[in-house]
């Protein structure tokens, strides 16, 4: 795989899930073992073609729902309640917009100061 095919396929699926063109399906079918929080959607990267059903699969197994693939590109839109959906796929296959936010709203929160 060329060194720009990876960010090219992240880059095309994000604009496709930030622009509402992709709608966010159900939360992880009740897999055993899967916690569930608030429904994230991810970018999730493939080898090269791989087929759906596996993609497929490889998203339920991680306590994800496939929303859409697409196996020209070998990438899929996934949703999951799941805090630990990312590092089951893999943190290098997976990414969330939606969690990126979330996590800079956390850091930059005010906290109160303890009085003294």
């Amino acid at each position: 795989m060329s060194l720009l095919a990876r960010p090219l396929r992240a880059a095309v699926c994000t604009v496709l899930v930030l622009s509402g063109c992709v709608t966010a399906g159900p939360a992880a079918a009740g897999e055993p073992g899967c916690a569930h929080g608030r429904v994230l959607r991810y970018v999730v990267t493939f080898d090269r073609g791989t087929a759906e059903p596996a993609a497929r699969s490889e998203i339920a197994a991680a306590c994800g729902a496939t929303t859409v693939y697409y196996p020209q590109i070998a990438v899929a839109v996934a949703t999951s309640g799941d805090p630990g959906f990312g590092g089951r796929i893999g943190l290098d296959r997976a990414f969330s917009a939606q969690g990126e936010r979330l996590a800079a709203q956390r850091a930059t929160e005010v906290r109160p100061q303890p009085v003294r």
